[in-house]
């Protein structure tokens, strides 16, 4: 299906603001995707919150990066087979709950969201908790997955909220990205308007340094990937660096963002950087 709201992206130099992201929040004292992993956020001036979302059984998007609760709760069942209350029966360590997408996003207003949709069902759920919220502005959605990428913009779309929330890119659009940045980031230009007739529009690549595939590892952020992006209008983000010595080189490489789970650690070193520039 076109999507003819956009018909490419904006071939200007991406803004190189340094952004930071809390990966599932700040763990330090509580556990991952809690209300109190991202209540600790709210110390770090400007900093988004890189957050996973599914959908139970009766409709309700919660805040989880794995299916089950195994991992973080030693309880089996999948997620997407609870009902909510069934969720909310469940504690986490320490007594902690699995919020709900809506809760967290109003509990804290003042902070930004990168919301990852990690099943289909999340594709609808997702959109709909953002048209009860006050200021959709300060969210992203995105998905590895183009299906759900696609499902989303037609619920934003829906709802009116597609010029208000952005997109992060599917692992689909990434590779077309990346195998066009091996001729040249014009390559890119002239591609564009062609693929955003079917594929909804990205404001950013959120990609690891490296990635294996069929046994081979293959560099994806590489010098001409980022002048692609760049050229192209997106932001590229880099997941997840906790080695201060790795932050520094990716902020001299020049990303736009990194997420770490340490965000206290990467604070800092986005201040050395913040510093430099203001003298």
């Amino acid at each position: 299906m076109p999507f003819p709201q956009h018909t490419g992206v904006t071939h200007t130099t991406a803004s190189h603001q340094l952004e930071i992201f809390a990966h599932r929040g700040l763990s330090l004292d509580s556990p991952e995707n809690t209300l109190a992993s991202f209540k600790a956020v709210e110390a770090y001036e400007d900093a988004w919150v890189e957050i996973d979302v599914h959908t139970t059984a009766d409709g309700i998007a919660v805040v989880s990066h794995d299916p089950t609760l195994d991992r973080v709760a030693g309880v089996p069942g999948k997620i997407a087979a609870m009902s909510f209350a069934q969720l909310q029966a469940i504690d986490l360590p320490d007594g902690h709950k699995v919020p709900t997408l809506l809760q967290t996003l109003q509990e804290f207003p003042k902070l930004s969201f990168n919301i990852d949709m990690k099943d289909y069902a999340s594709a609808r759920t997702v959109p709909q908790v953002l048209g009860q919220i006050d200021n959709p502005k300060r969210i992203r959605i995105t998905s590895f997955s183009e299906r759900t990428r696609r499902r989303a913009y037609k619920e934003l779309c829906a709802l009116g909220l597609e010029k208000m929330v952005p997109l992060g890119a599917s692992e689909i659009l990434m590779g077309l990205i990346y195998i066009s940045s091996w001729f040249g980031p014009r390559v890119w230009i002239k591609l564009a308007p062609l693929v955003h007739r079917y594929l909804p529009v990205a404001d950013a690549l959120q990609i690891p340094e490296s990635y294996e595939i069929l046994g081979r590892t293959w560099n994806i952020l590489t010098p001409s990937l980022l002048k692609t992006a760049h050229v192209n209008g997106y932001k590229v983000h880099v997941w997840t660096v906790d080695e201060p010595s790795c932050m520094r080189r990716l902020f001299d490489m020049g990303v736009n963002g990194i997420v770490s789970n340490r965000i206290d650690i990467l604070e800092s070193v986005r201040r050395e950087y913040t510093a430099v520039e203001s003298n």
